[in-house]
């Protein structure tokens, strides 16, 4: 917790800090928010903080980070295509989540936004405990956010492509900036999780085994490292280095999907910040298996430090304070990514503060009602009623055509409901017929010298990924099945252990492409005449199929495996030359699974 002091230009001078650290074994999760009201209470007191606005950051474990795309709008529309995206893209109805969204810089005709939300029950309970100290509700943000705030404001000439590394107590939240570009994504790898591996292995309780980290705890650059430390400390530095390993591991696979799926640059250098990143030599191990310069991220650059505070103690410690930074620069108003979770109280005192002008007005336009009321009665009483009475029919033909209206633009919405059902309907129960269909036509050739074999429909085919042929069959193998279905019924969850993607993990599952498998003669040509078949698939404008992704063009590799991987394989077809070819769909069929 921070004090802040603003001068008129919004300046920030941090007056005062101080921390609480929270031990909690993760078998006792349902204690965190009671020791959090216990921490704030106990900052409260030592900061000598009566009253005043709290604006605080959520944790990233707690808060849902989608980044949604979005066509050329005008901005009058945009909030309501934004609220049509949570609906598709938050695991929850919209009424139980509070959420928010902020415009990021357009690529292109292009734009995209990031979509923060949390469940509403979670953030009231959270801002329960924090108010319960008399303290207010001002700007409410996540870890994420304020801390690419805090970059950016530290930082304002930094134009290469950098990333964040928050080491926290659950997660550590990866945050990628490149050219005003923003991504974030959390993985579940921290400091429980380096905590845990030390009590399994010294059979200690999470409590002791988080201390004997703090104090005697250090990351093994290598096996070589160890020699010369006491065997106790050389065996607990390895346990923290394998634990750590992990942690590596997945900040790579993420970079790898960063730059896969939403094409940015690989960074060329990383800031390490958060707790987690205490530990000696974190930052050289990190360095070592990334193979990128590192630093120890300081938010203070353009924060003033008051009397209050010990230079040389914030020296040490800036690397854990963004979080706290990035709040307050959202609080003046002054960062890049603006997001307020707002609680449910807090949403309704503001929305009735909000109609205060307006009921200021009625009561101002009710007394000029009873004056003209007045007015009206010494001019004539019989005049007035005159007037009425030539108004009045015509309000009622008024309002009565505004109800037909009404009647016929609900007719009209159902009518269009009923369509879309009846169009999928179709499209479910005659696509693969058209499809083969299609098919045969297209690959006419003189004495077909190409058999296929077999005929998969393929959901989540990615052409985005052009390292390989990607997609699942959406059929099994085998037909025999106790419940008379030849459909994968688990292909969500293969999906998800597969997928790097938590937007293909939430989307909706429909056949976007068609996988041949088969065998070709050699004789007449192999390999060249697959290649034949998928150009003249492609020439044809009335194709079902396309083998462009936007106005790049499919590579080869993403739809075509000519030959057998395995040797062996390849040489038995003997005269004839196997291949799989993907034909993505330009209509998907979507895939209806019987409850």
């Amino acid at each position: 917790m921070g004090v802040f002091s603003k001068t008129n230009k919004n300046d920030l001078i941090l007056d005062r800090y101080a921390t609480r650290l929270i031990v909690l074994d993760p078998s006792a999760e349902g204690m965190r928010l009671a020791k959090v009201g216990e921490a704030v209470a106990d900052l409260v007191q030592e900061l000598r903080v009566k009253g005043g606005v709290a604006n605080y950051s959520v944790s990233g474990q707690s808060v849902f980070i989608r980044f949604v795309k979005l066509p050329a709008l005008d901005d009058t529309d945009v909030e309501q295509l934004i609220r049509f995206e949570a609906q598709q893209h938050v695991p929850f109805p919209l009424d139980e989540v509070v959420w928010d969204y902020h415009l990021l810089p357009a690529q292109g005709l292009e734009r995209e936004a990031v979509l923060v939300a949390i469940k509403a029950e979670d953030l009231d309970s959270l801002n329960d405990e924090i108010t319960s100290h008399g303290l207010s509700t001002g700007k409410v943000d996540c870890t994420q956010t304020s801390l690419y705030n805090a970059y950016v404001d530290s930082y304002p000439e930094e134009k290469e492509p950098v990333m964040l590394i928050d080491i926290g107590a659950k997660s550590t939240d990866l945050i990628y900036s490149e050219q005003g570009r923003f991504f974030t994504r959390s993985i579940s790898a921290g400091g429980i999780f380096v905590t845990s591996a030390i009590a399994r292995e010294f059979n200690l309780s999470f409590v002791e085994a988080e201390r004997l980290k703090i104090t005697s705890g250090l990351v093994s650059m290598s096996n070589g490292q160890t020699e010369g430390l006491d065997p106790a400390t050389a065996n607990l530095a390895t346990i923290i280095r394998t634990a750590m390993t992990r942690l590596a591991s997945e900040i790579q696979r993420t970079t790898n999907h960063y730059r896969a799926q939403m094409k940015g640059s690989a960074p060329v250098k990383a800031y390490l910040c958060g707790g987690g990143s205490s530990l000696p030599y974190t930052k050289e191990f990190l360095e070592d298996k990334l193979g990128i310069p590192i630093f120890f991220f300081n938010p203070m650059h353009n924060v003033g430090v008051g009397s209050g505070v010990d230079v040389n103690t914030i020296s040490r410690e800036a690397f854990t304070l963004g979080g706290m930074i990035g709040t307050a620069i959202n609080a003046v108003d002054r960062a890049s990514l603006n997001i307020d979770l707002e609680p449910t109280a807090v949403a309704k005192k503001r929305a009735n503060q909000k109609k205060m002008p307006a009921i200021i007005t009625g009561a101002v336009i009710a007394v000029l009602g009873a004056a003209a009321y007045a007015v009206t009665g010494y001019m004539g009483v019989e005049k007035a009623k005159q007037t009425l009475s030539g108004v009045s029919p015509t309000v009622s033909s008024i309002k009565s055509e505004q109800s037909a209206l009404r009647l016929k633009e609900q007719e009209l919405k159902k009518m269009d409901a009923t369509l879309a059902s009846y169009q999928q309907l179709t499209l479910q129960r005659y696509g693969y017929a058209d499809i083969i269909k299609h098919l045969l036509e297209q690959s006419e050739h003189k004495n077909y010298p190409y058999w296929f074999t077999d005929f998969e429909p393929v959901a989540h085919f990615n052409p985005e990924d052009a390292t390989q042929i990607t997609g699942y069959s959406v059929i099994k193998d085998s037909f025999l099945s106790d419940k008379n279905t030849s459909l994968v019924e688990n292909i969500r969850t293969e999906t998800a252990a597969n997928s790097a993607s938590d937007e293909e993990e939430n989307a909706v599952y429909s056949v976007n492409a068609i996988r041949l498998t088969g065998l070709a003669k050699r004789s007449d040509g192999g390999q060249k005449l697959i290649q034949d078949l998928q150009a003249k698939m492609d020439a044809n404008k009335d194709s079902l199929f396309t083998f462009k992704n936007g106005d790049r063009k499919l590579e080869v590799r993403q739809i075509m495996e000519l030959g057998a991987k395995d040797a062996k394989i390849d040489a038995a077809a003997g005269a004839f030359v196997p291949f799989k070819l993907v034909l993505p769909l330009k209509t998907p069929i979507p895939v209806h699974f019987n409850k």
